[in-house]
């Protein structure tokens, strides 16, 4: 009960963090058997599982990212996920205020992928010219100047650190570290040692942020009965029964489906996300109903094993 979480069907920085988080799981499963092609598939499950593990501890849900991190400065969360945006600058919020930071931003090691933010030009722009080189000027030295350095610092913004890395990887070599707003902070190493693999996740990436919220935030009061009760047995050192019950509430009976990208029953099922809205919600509802289920199982068999083994009617169940 001390994580924060937002839903990653409003918030799609945090979606891609779910993403990240199951690309992680797929990949170790990779590496465990390099000789199977297809072995990455089975961390799908993994990752879902690890989402719902996340979830089960948690405080609250929010559909605004940004009050992940509000959360945990004013100590009403311990913990959250979030992008290194939202982090840094609620810790520099923090520093302004009381002198010191209440919260540290952390990118997991071997998890990590760097990613752009979008820009364009709308086609029929009334300035296309004036948009034509403000494009430029956020592609251009300049505009990494801006980005990346201090406040007046020459180059840098006048009053507030904008905390945002730049595109242009060559400018933290070229801007004296000193006047770098994030002098030991380089995303392009820490997340050079992840690989992200787009024919993994990336086609459904829709899927996975309606998926989390069928498997593990709808269905989150169930989901934290069942953890409660994992947790009880584990105080009572009945290993054997939290086992019994995380493999019920972590494991395949709890996911509606494999991976669809290589699994063809669920790439048939994941389809009636994008059919009509009516199909739509029918899927949706299945997918909460079969979390759900064995969210509510796993509660309820822990429950009847407490009191046969309390009453002495069948110690051996």
């Amino acid at each position: 009960g001390t994580l924060a979480l937002a839903d990653p069907t409003k918030s799609g920085s945090i979606a891609k963090c779910f993403e990240m988080m199951i690309q992680t799981e797929m990949l170790a499963r990779a590496k465990e058997n390099p000789s199977d092609p297809d072995a990455w598939a089975e961390g799908w499950l993994d990752g879902f599982a690890l989402v719902q593990g996340v979830a089960a501890n948690a405080r609250s849900v929010t559909d605004s990212a940004g009050k992940i991190v509000r959360d945990i400065s004013s100590g009403e969360a311990a913990a959250g996920i979030c992008i290194d945006f939202y982090g840094f600058s609620e810790a520099s919020w923090n520093r302004r205020m009381s002198g010191r930071p209440r919260l540290v931003y952390v990118m997991p090691e071997n998890g990590t992928a760097t990613t752009s933010d979008p820009v364009q030009l709308l086609r029929g722009a009334p300035h296309a010219e004036v948009a034509k080189a403000f494009i430029d000027f956020l592609l251009s030295e300049d505009g990494a100047r801006i980005l990346l350095q201090k406040p007046g610092t020459q180059g840098g913004p006048e009053r507030h650190a904008l905390l945002r890395a730049s595109v242009r990887n060559d400018m933290l070599r070229k801007i004296p570290k000193e006047r770098l707003s994030l002098p030991d902070y380089d995303p392009y190493r820490l997340a050079g040692a992840f690989e992200y693999r787009g024919e993994w996740t990336g086609r459904w990436f829709r899927l996975i942020r309606v998926l989390v919220k069928c498997v593990a935030l709808d269905p989150l009061d169930d989901l934290r009965a069942a953890q409660k009760r994992i947790v009880e047995a584990k105080r009572r050192g009945d290993d054997a029964e939290a086992s019994r019950l995380e493999a019920m509430v972590y494991g395949p009976e709890s996911m509606p489906m494999r991976c669809p990208g290589i699994d063809a029953e669920a790439a048939r099922e994941a389809s009636f996300l994008s059919g009509s809205p009516a199909e739509s919600a029918a899927a949706r509802r299945r997918w909460t109903e079969i979390a759900m289920k064995a969210f509510r199982r796993a509660a309820h068999s822990a429950g009847n094993r407490r009191t046969a083994h309390g009453s002495g009617e069948g110690g051996a169940q």
